[in-house]
Formats: C-alpha cells, sequence, structure tokens
C-alpha cells in the first residue's frame, strides 16, 4: 500500500513538472507567437491524452483488479509522461534557441548604431 502510494505520489509529481513546463511564460509566448510545426504540437496533444486515457483507464480498471492497475497505469502512464516532457523539453529549446538568436541580433544591430 505504501509503495502503491510512493508511485502515486511520483507520477503526480511528474504531471506537476509537466504541466508547470508547459505553462511557462517563455513556452506559452512562444507557442503564442511563433508557429510549431504542426506536427510537434500534435504529437504534445497526443501525448497528453495518452497520459489522461491511461489515467481514466487505470482509476476505472483499480475498482476491479488491483494487479490490472499497477501493471497498466505504471508502465504506460510513465511512458506517456515522459514522452510528453520530452516534447515540452523539445519546445522549450527551441524557444530559448529562437531567443538567443533574436537577442544576438538585437545586440548586433546596437552595436552597428553606436559605431
Amino acid at each position: 500500500m505504501a509503495a502503491e502510494l510512493i508511485e502515486e505520489d511520483l507520477l503526480s509529481a511528474s504531471l506537476q513538472v509537466l504541466f508547470e513546463k508547459m505553462a511557462s511564460g517563455d513556452v506559452y509566448e512562444f507557442i503564442r507567437r511563433i508557429k510549431l510545426e504542426d506536427c510537434l504540437l500534435k504529437k504534445l496533444k497526443n501525448k497528453l491524452l495518452s497520459a489522461n486515457s491511461v489515467l481514466n483507464d487505470g482509476e476505472e480498471k483499480q475498482i476491479k483488479n488491483k494487479a490490472v492497475r499497477e501493471w497498466l497505469a505504471v508502465a504506460e502512464l510513465e511512458e506517456a509522461i515522459y514522452d510528453a516532457e520530452d516534447l515540452v523539453d523539445e519546445i522549450t529549446s527551441e524557444c530559448v534557441g529562437r531567443l538567443m538568436v533574436n537577442l544576438e541580433a538585437a545586440h548586433i544591430r546596437i552595436c552597428l548604431a553606436s559605431k
């Protein structure tokens, strides 16, 4: 029982970190301002929907069969969460990369203007 609570807490914490990353100002602004590849956003949406469906399925099945809950929820949900985290990290990296390019361009313009 204690191990199950720890697993649930870890999965919950992983989801919380994922949602915090997605809600960060930089990522939100990046997604809002710059059109990401539709493919990347669709992948992220599918991974999050997959995590949600596994959670829902696990909740329903845990009532009937504890072993199913342990097998299904832990393995599939962790994989879906990690995949979604990877995609959010990819979006964040893209955001930071574009921000750095913009900052470098602004710095060059300032240097040229001051000469």
